[in-house]
């Protein structure tokens, strides 16, 4: 069996392990929130996700990552504010795309993470996931789908990488953190790369929540909050501020990635290595015909397919509870 295959496998298998666990966390529903979260992350992500990745990674003899250079950490840091703006501007173009309907679960956004203590939202939400999720979807995955198409594979790992989220009034906005990190991965080669970018940007969302958290007693909050209700059904105000967000992002992140490329192509690391060198001339040698049939093994791949259309269908019903249609907790 093909590397390529053996990955779409592992996924398939995540992603059974995944639900499987969670599904069993569901029945600690009424517990202590802190702990819910932090079982979550623990005893749900590690082992569904980091856990089978690393095996993975030494069965199949895989490179292991090195720790990045300083400056590349640097860039990395740079690239997750950059990332924090381009979620932004998503997020503002999926409430114009929502309109009036409101959505009333969204995992992103979640009520039940105001009442988290400070230090679980950091380990469960911005910590451990960042991790567990880039060794599989970027560290093991679209490493092993890369060789067969490098644009194909980052359009199909991003696009699951939305789907496991299992929000999709927030689709949008895992897909495009899913393009940005598997660009990071691509052009770095470094899995801990794309864990800085991603850390950043939970890290903000954490950081968000917890002066939302903070602010909450304060005097004026009651007026802040109807005026952010005010804003919610304004859709000219969000076609603006996308506008406004999308801008931020594209200042921050085109020349950091170009930066990011540069720096890589000078030490000869990532894209640039000599082996991946070696890995593009091989591939440019081969004819039209062979390089479009690597594509489609790539596309027709039956075992991604499978674990598209259960992530569909788990979004379906995801969907039908974030919109209200019916009300119960997975």
């Amino acid at each position: 069996m093909s590397l390529n295959r053996k990955a779409s496998v592992l996924f398939l298998i995540c992603v059974g392990l995944f639900l499987m666990l969670s599904t069993a966390l569901g029945f600690l529903g009424g517990a202590d929130p802190n702990l819910f979260y932090l079982l979550n992350s623990i005893a749900v992500s590690v082992p569904s996700f980091l856990i089978p990745a690393l095996v993975f990674r030494r069965r199949n003899a895989m490179p292991r990552f090195e720790a990045p250079r300083g400056s590349l950490i640097l860039l990395a840091l740079g690239i997750g504010i950059g990332c924090i703006f381009l979620n932004q501007a998503l997020s503002c173009l999926t409430e114009v795309m929502l309109g009036d309907i409101r959505v009333i679960s969204n995992s992103t956004t979640a009520d039940s993470i105001k009442s988290l203590h400070p230090i679980t939202m950091i380990a469960a939400l911005a910590l451990i996931p960042p991790v567990s999720e880039e060794f599989l979807m970027r560290g093991t995955l679209l490493e092993s789908q890369r060789r067969l198409s490098p644009a194909g594979a980052l359009i199909i790992t991003s696009l699951l990488f939305g789907l496991l989220h299992a929000a999709p009034s927030s689709l949008l906005i895992y897909v495009g953190l899913g393009l940005l990190l598997g660009g990071v991965y691509i052009i770095t080669g470094n899995v801990w790369l794309s864990v800085t970018v991603h850390l950043v940007n939970n890290l903000f969302s954490v950081i968000a929540a917890i002066i939302m958290q903070a602010s909450e007693d304060l005097p004026g909050a009651a007026a802040a909050a109807e005026e952010s209700a005010e804003l919610a059904s304004n859709t000219g105000a969000y076609i603006i501020m996308f506008f406004v967000y999308a801008g931020l992002a594209c200042a921050a992140l085109i020349p950091l990635l170009k930066v990011l490329k540069n720096v890589c192509r000078r030490h000869s690391l990532g894209m640039y290595s000599p082996e991946a060198q070696a890995e593009a001339a091989a591939k440019a040698e081969l004819p039209p015909e062979i390089r479009r049939l690597r594509t489609r093994t790539l596309l027709h791949d039956p075992v991604l397919w499978a674990a598209i259309i259960l992530l569909v269908i788990l979004n379906v019903i995801s969907g039908l509870i974030e919109f209200g249609v019916i009300r119960f907790a997975l």
